[in-house]
């Protein structure tokens, strides 16, 4: 399995980084995980710190401060490299994008986070020059009770040649917060939990 998964979005605070963490420790049960951490708050950075505290086996987590860096990383890639990017625009992360073979992007159904959607939409439009089958895979993400994704789904409908929507919702559980102070994912205390359930839906459709 040698694929190149790049979550993204222009908007911070979407859960790019807990997507990115969760979906790797349940990809890594099966295949080598590698994850490059180009965000700025450095969180996946972070996590590991927190797990080799807590004396759990460490992720494989590395930066890329340039693009040949970030070349060389991608064309060595032997296995699944899921990379975390930052929420600003970049020649690291259009590279990211650009040379990946899926891109997640998570959004809420809060208004400011699907402007922020239709934001990053827009970047995407234009890249589509480099590289014209380039498309989101939305995730809807921290979806609260009772929530209504009807604009979501219609605004991933009226951009369809540059946004598709997965199946898998995440729903706003506090499991992800808790846990990721132990350094843990979700899928690694019960598969049991609804957090966990999500999780282990989202890693079969990205397999699939």
């Amino acid at each position: 399995m040698k694929k190149i998964i790049t979550i993204a979005c222009s908007k911070g605070g979407v859960g790019k980084s807990t997507i990115a963490l969760n979906l790797a420790i349940e990809l890594n049960r099966r295949y080598a995980v590698t994850i490059l951490d180009l965000d700025y708050q450095k969180s996946a950075t972070l996590f590991n710190k927190i797990r080799k505290s807590n004396s759990l086996e460490p992720l494989n987590i590395i930066r890329a401060e340039n693009d040949k860096v970030l070349k060389k990383i991608i064309k060595e890639n032997t296995g699944i490299l899921i990379i975390d990017t930052g929420a600003f625009d970049s020649d690291l992360n259009r590279m990211a994008i650009l040379l990946s073979d899926m891109v997640i992007t998570p959004t809420s159904d809060s208004e400011v986070e699907i402007y922020g959607l239709l934001m990053f939409n827009e970047y995407l439009k234009s890249m589509k020059k480099a590289k014209p089958s380039l498309k989101a895979h939305v995730l809807i993400n921290h979806l609260p009770p009772r929530a209504n994704t009807a604009e979501i789904i219609n605004q991933v409908k009226d951009n369809n040649k540059t946004l598709t929507l997965l199946k898998t919702v995440i729903k706003e559980r506090n499991d992800y917060r808790h846990i990721f102070t132990k350094g843990q994912g979700v899928t690694e205390t019960t598969k049991k939990r609804d957090a966990a359930i999500e999780i282990i839906a989202l890693a079969k459709e990205v397999l699939k």
